[in-house]
């Protein structure tokens, strides 16, 4: 990516945002921030493609990692032509270091959590799943991806269940959390 006036790359650890993106691995920090992250190019890219309906606080990326990932150029270009979307460059040490993946793909979007009107979403269709204690994070996503593919409109998650802003879920539900109306009742 061409990089623009001030675009700066972020290089160290002590950084307040990449304190702040670290944070977002833990529920407390999602919570207390109202914000999650989305890590990935399919995923980012669906967002961007959504952002109207979706608040963006912010992208985060690592150039040199894109460009070493399949469709990595594609979404840089993609960035450049987003101007109206704060973007974060970071080394690609320092990218690694945030997230909770093993291998990541260098780029994540930090959304914020927007207040579900309960009774509101609950009318908005007849097919409504209720998750009551399931707790690996792997199944919410399966569940949220099937629920979307047998047309349910909304996912209700209860107090016991799994976090669905936990970077597991997120990952998980492969880009389907945006999808399916969901209500957590966690927050």
């Amino acid at each position: 990516m061409k990089k623009g006036v001030n675009m700066e790359v972020i290089t160290s650890k002590t950084n307040l945002k990449v304190k702040f993106l670290k944070s977002l691995n833990e529920k407390k920090e999602r919570i207390k921030n109202n914000c999650f992250y989305i890590e990935g190019i399919k995923v980012v890219n669906e967002v961007l493609e959504m952002k109207e309906a979706i608040d963006i606080d912010f992208i985060a990326f690592s150039s040199s990692i894109l460009e070493k990932v399949s469709g990595g150029n594609e979404i840089l270009n993609k960035l450049e032509k987003h101007t109206d979307v704060n973007r974060i460059e970071f080394a690609p040490e320092i990218f690694e270091y945030i997230t909770d993946t093993k291998t990541p793909q260098g780029i994540l979007a930090v959304i914020k959590i927007t207040e579900n009107k309960y009774i509101d979403m609950l009318n908005k269709g007849e097919n409504i799943l209720l998750l009551d204690k399931v707790q690996d994070p792997g199944n919410i996503g399966t569940i949220i991806r099937s629920a979307v593919a047998f047309n349910f409109d909304t996912v209700v998650l209860s107090k016991n269940t799994v976090d669905l802003y936990n970077p597991k879920v997120i990952r998980s539900t492969k880009g389907m959390l945006f999808n399916v109306n969901i209500i957590s009742r966690e927050l």
